[in-house]
Order: structure tokens, then C-alpha cells, then sequence
């Protein structure tokens, strides 16, 4: 009897993606989505939250930083927890923290409850965007998925899309918890959707020696003429030691490129959130009213789905370090215009749409060099760290904008300093791929379909 050894890689890298695998993409671009919901949410009810805790808008800072510190949390600890134990279960878990808690805003009393649950909500956020990532680069061919990767991450910007527009809708004719009990109902029903239709990932079944039958039920899936014997068996690429924990990030010769990747991801989410803060003082300063601060806003997200849609398949056609390291030239170029921009409304519009293609779609885009850095065994671990960084930088970038303001560096100041880090991430992709040359690692455009 001739038995056959397959590997998974090969079997998703070699047929066109199936119906099964778009299924998939779109459950995880829901849970992406959510990030971009729960962020425009809490700054369109930022005035409503002070006003119900008798309050001043100003002294919610430490309410809207906690949400971020529970993110951060969030991806560094549910990483290497999903590395061992697998990527489905986590999710669903993740999902339903997330929207519990989400929907107990609605019902805070005080400044330290409000603290409390939104610190918790992140917890649970930043436990699923790694996962879902990872879920995604996993059953990707390898010839598309830095697309479906970016074009993944991209619903944070349309979340928030999304988000502001529900508010605009609902808020006014009901009242600030409508939109919180949205964002608690959602990824709890999500969490049931994700049980009966999403598949474990079957590279980190085949890289952790699972069951060669589920393996195969499982690819029968996406694959329906695969054909698996009895005796047949799936290949274990030995890639790292036993997932589960971050010190791994910085085992066999990876610690320079962990290191390196973590500061595009600061500083890019740094230029982010700087420019969300800031963008209605950029209309005013221009002469131009408050009210269209939205739209603004929307704007600015719109084009990072477009940026994440456009940058993912150059990534695929040329190589991610090419692509990336223009982006961020972009980056620093429109984000520093932006601080000259004054005058005609349509023209600002434009500008704020091109910084959104260059800083939101080249934070959609660094997920997918993350999700190829790393073999199966430390995926979420690896993008959870990385994200974890990012949101540092969020963090920051809000602080650094408002000390240049105070003092009185001024918008045009503000924004010129911020292309600064977008220089410096531009070097920083440089350096990775002389890395990348120097170990003869393979681009991610053209990576073998047997690395797991």
C-alpha cells in the first residue's frame, strides 16, 4: 500500500481559494470591524459619558486610556495562550468579554465603573484581533495573503465608519446606550456565528501534531477534491520549540527583527491616533466649521480601506519591504502637507484622504509582514506583541500632540514633526530587508508554500 504525506501548506497554496475559505475571511473581518466600531463609538459619546457622570469632557482621558491599556493587555496575553491551545476557542472567548462589557458601559454609574469595564472590553478586543489575523494568514494561499491580510485589517477604519454613522443616526432620536448595547449584542451573537462556521486553523493542527483525520476533514472543506487514505498522514515542518510564549519572539536569530518590527508599529499607530485627535483643530485652524469634523473623520478612514485594498496587492506583485518602505515615504510626505492645508473644504477633504490611503493602509499592510515574520507556532503571539506595541503608540500619540500644541509648535509644527516617524520607519524597512537578503529568507511575494 503506497501511503502519501501530505503538506497543508502546498494543499491551500495550490488550489484557488474556495467558498469555505471566503467564509472565513468575512467572519474575521467582522471581528476586525468591531475595533473600529468600539473606537469611533467612544468618541462620538465622549461629551454624553461626562455629562451622565456629571463630569467635564477632559477628565475622561484616563477612561479612554484605559480602553487602550486593556488592548494592549489584551494582545500580549492572549497570544501565546492561543498558541497552545489553538485559535477558534480564544476568539469565541475573546468575542464575548468584549461584547459583555461593551454593553455594561451603558450601565456605568461612576468614573471607576467606567474605568473598570472599559479596561475589560479591551481585554477581550485585543484578544481577538491577532487571533483573527492569524486565522486569516493561515488559510490564505500564500500568493494572495498579504491582500487578505490588509484587506482584513482594513475593517478597523470601516468600523468606524460604520460606528460614526450609527451615531449620527441613532443617538439623537434614542439616547448614548443604544450604540453600546450595539457593541455588546454584536460580537456575542459573532461568538455563536464564529462556533458554528469558522474552522480551527489547520496549519497549527498539522504544525502541533494533531490528529492526521481532523486535519484532513478539515481541508475536505476548502478542498472537496482532496482525497486522504487511510495510512496517509500530514507533514510537522519543525519550525520553533512548542508555541505558547513570547520569549520565543526572540528565540533562533528572531530578536533584531522582532525588535525592529515593533517600531513602524509604534510609530505608525503614533501618527494615527494624532491625526484622529487632532483633525477637527486642523479644520478649524483652516477656517473651516467644526461640524464637518465628521466627515472628516470619515474621510480619513475611508481611505484606509482604500490604502489597505491598494497596498496589499502591490505587496503581492512586489514584495512587502518595497511597498511598505514607499508607503511610509508617502506617509511622511502627505502627513506633513496636511499641516499646510487651509482654504478650499474639497481641497483639505483630498489631502486628509491620501494621508488616510498612506497612515491607515500602511498599518493594515504591517500586519501582513507581521503574520509572515512569524511560523505558525508563535503567529498570534507574534502579532499580538506587534500590535501591543501599536498600541503604545496610540497612547502616545494623543499626549505628544497636545504637549507640541501647548507649546505652541502649532498645527503646521504638529504635523511637520509628525512625518518624522515615518522617515524613521521607512529606514527601519530597509534595514528588515537587508536582514531578509542577509539570511536568505524568501520575500513574503514569493514564500514557499511548505513554511507553516
Amino acid at each position: 500500500m503506497n501511503r502519501k504525506q501530505y503538506d497543508v501548506g502546498e494543499e491551500i497554496d495550490r488550489r484557488r481559494i474556495s467558498s469555505q475559505q471566503w467564509m472565513l475571511f468575512f467572519l474575521c473581518s467582522l471581528v476586525i470591524l468591531l475595533d473600529g466600531f468600539d473606537i469611533q463609538i467612544v468618541s462620538f459619546t465622549a461629551p454624553l459619558l461626562a455629562e451622565h457622570l456629571g463630569s467635564k469632557v477632559t477628565s475622561l482621558g484616563l477612561v479612554f486610556a484605559s480602553g487602550l491599556a486593556g488592548l494592549t493587555v489584551g494582545s500580549l496575553i492572549v497570544g501565546p495562550i492561543a498558541d497552545r491551545f489553538g485559535r477558534k476557542l480564544v476568539l469565541q472567548l475573546a468575542c464575548v468579554v468584549f461584547g459583555v462589557f461593551t454593553a455594561l458601559t451603558a450601565f456605568a454609574d461612576s468614573r471607576e465603573a467606567l474605568l473598570a469595564v472599559r479596561f475589560c472590553a479591551g481585554v477581550g478586543l485585543g484578544g481577538c484581533i491577532p487571533n483573527a489575523l492569524a486565522l486569516v494568514a493561515e488559510y490564505s494561499p500564500q500568493r494572495v495573503r498579504a491582500r487578505t491580510v490588509a484587506i482584513t485589517v482594513s475593517a478597523t477604519p470601516l468600523g468606524a465608519v460604520i460606528g460614526g454613522i450609527a451615531c449620527w443616526a441613532l443617538v439623537p432620536h434614542f439616547n448614548w446606550h443604544i450604540v453600546y448595547w450595539m457593541g455588546g449584542i454584536v460580537p456575542i451573537v459573532l461568538s455563536v456565528a464564529l462556533g458554528l462556521f469558522l474552522p480551527e486553523s489547520i496549519r497549527f493542527l498539522a504544525a502541533n501534531g494533531h490528529d492526521d483525520r481532523r486535519i484532513a476533514k478539515l481541508l475536505t472543506r476548502i478542498a472537496p477534491d482532496f482525497s486522504f487514505a487511510e495510512g496517509d498522514s500530514f507533514s510537522k515542518v519543525e519550525v520553533v520549540r512548542k508555541g505558547g510564549s513570547a520569549s520565543l519572539l526572540f528565540a533562533d536569530g528572531r530578536a533584531e527583527r522582532t525588535l525592529l518590527l515593533w517600531v513602524p508599529y509604534f510609530l505608525v499607530f503614533l501618527i494615527s491616533f494624532l491625526i484622529s485627535s487632532w483633525l477637527p483643530s486642523i479644520l478649524k485652524e483652516a477656517g473651516l466649521p467644526l461640524s464637518r469634523a465628521m466627515s472628516a473623520l470619515i474621510t480619513f478612514n475611508l481611505g484606509g480601506v482604500v490604502g489597505a485594498a491598494i497596498l496589499g496587492k502591490l505587496v503581492d506583485r512586489y514584495g512587502v519591504y518595497k511597498v511598505l518602505t514607499g508607503a511610509f515615504v508617502l506617509c511622511a510626505i502627505s502627513v506633513g502637507f496636511l499641516g499646510q492645508a487651509a482654504g478650499v473644504y474639497n481641497g483639505v477633504l483630498f489631502i486628509i484622504f491620501i494621508v488616510g490611503i498612506s497612515v491607515q493602509g500602511t498599518i493594515c499592510t504591517l500586519y501582513a509582514l507581521a503574520s509572515d515574520i512569524y511560523p505558525t507556532a508563535i503567529r498570534v503571539t507574534g502579532i499580538g506583541w506587534a500590535a501591543a506595541m501599536g498600541r503604545f503608540g496610540a497612547i502616545f500619540g494623543p499626549l505628544v500632540g497636545g504637549a507640541m500644541l501647548q507649546a505652541q509648535w502649532g498645527m503646521s509644527g504638529v504635523f511637520a514633526a509628525a512625518s518624522v516617524p515615518a522617515l524613521i520607519s521607512a529606514a527601519v524597512l530597509l534595514r528588515l530587508h537587508a536582514i531578509r537578503n542577509r539570511e536568505g529568507l524568501v520575500p513574503l511575494v514569493s514564500a514557499p508554500s511548505s513554511q507553516l
